[in-house]
């Protein structure tokens, strides 16, 4: 892993920015793919291999270009010491940028009052069973680290610095990590930029690529855990389906005996606000109702033939509907 980290420069240095372009749309488009149930675009099989395939072509497109280019490619051997080392530290350091995207996360809602929540990657996590799992938590831990790091912290970083410096390749190539990431809204996108920089710092001082890929294996793992616990929780229930074509969070129907129709809530009506904080959209919405509990009362404010109503429902159960 050490000697990829160090190439030589034995050939002309120079920015390989068609490969590079191509395999970040390819990995672009792999990200954005649909995994799961049957209303999935693409049959899951396909979504898998689509998304396994960008993640080898960021491991193997760098390799390739360095071996036109003959850079040295040597391999040494890492002693169980420094493995065990880097291993050690990659703990703190994923705790540590756990917190900083936290941080973000809560200065974003602070400023926009609505809450950050990756939903996309929350439910891609949920719905994976079986063997589908055991893929998942393969890519999401081994797989894409590997091959992330070595395109983006390693080769797309190093190419790009003696074009814009150093400075300008650890933020250009965190752009292009975000951009390679399914994102919903400016919001995420700047959370996976923190995340792109704080790798590249991980790499330059440890000065090897083993560290930001432990890093990174151990923080998507604890994101999957996460995701895995909360999804064996009773899941709170409102009983309301939303108007995906309505720009508004428009209530397109109410559940029979749901919590929402013992609250008053009617089809029509568009929620507004949730605990006094603004709703920026149905799937904003969602999230905030799947991070309470069942039977706690929430606050929710709608707006009826122009006027505004506010209601508090008794959240129910998704198991017992």
């Amino acid at each position: 892993m050490e000697g990829v980290d160090e190439p030589g420069q034995s050939g002309p240095r120079r920015l390989s920015l068609v490969p590079a372009l191509l395999v970040l749309g390819f990995y672009n488009v792999a990200a954005r793919v649909e995994w799961g149930d049957g209303q999935a675009q693409l049959h899951p099989v396909l979504g898998w291999t689509l998304a396994l395939l960008g993640s080898a072509l960021l491991l193997v497109i760098p390799l390739w270009i360095w071996r036109r280019r003959g850079d040295s490619l040597a391999l040494p051997r890492l002693g169980a010491g420094r493995i065990i080392r880097e291993l050690l530290t990659a703990i703190p350091l994923m705790l540590l940028v756990l917190f900083a995207v936290g941080l973000l996360r809560m200065a974003i809602a602070g400023f926009t009052g609505t809450e950050v929540t990756p939903s996309v990657v929350r439910s891609v996590v949920e719905r994976a069973q079986g063997p589908n799992l055991v893929l998942l938590i393969v890519a999401a831990c081994v797989l894409a680290p590997v091959g992330e790091e070595l395109f983006f912290r390693k080769f797309l970083y190093e190419e790009l610095k003696p074009w814009c410096g150093t400075a300008g390749a650890v933020v250009l190539q965190a752009v292009f990590f975000a951009a390679g990431h399914h994102y919903e809204g400016a919001s995420i996108f700047l959370g996976y930029m923190l995340i792109g920089i704080l790798f590249v710092g991980i790499y330059r001082w440890r000065r090897t690529l083993l560290a930001p890929i432990l890093v990174h294996g151990l923080f998507n793992g604890l994101i999957i855990a996460v995701v895995l616990i909360a999804a064996a929780r009773p899941k709170p229930f409102l009983g309301v389906r939303f108007d995906p074509e309505a720009e508004t969070c428009t209530i397109e129907s109410v559940e029979p005996g749901s919590a929402a129709e013992q609250a008053g809530v009617l089809a029509g009506d568009i929620f507004i606000s949730f605990e006094g904080q603004p709703v920026s959209g149905y799937a904003d919405f969602t999230d905030r109702i799947r991070l309470r509990t069942p039977g706690e009362q929430v606050v929710i404010e709608i707006e009826r033939n122009g006027e505004r109503v506010t209601l508090n429902p008794v959240l129910g159960t998704l198991e017992n509907r």
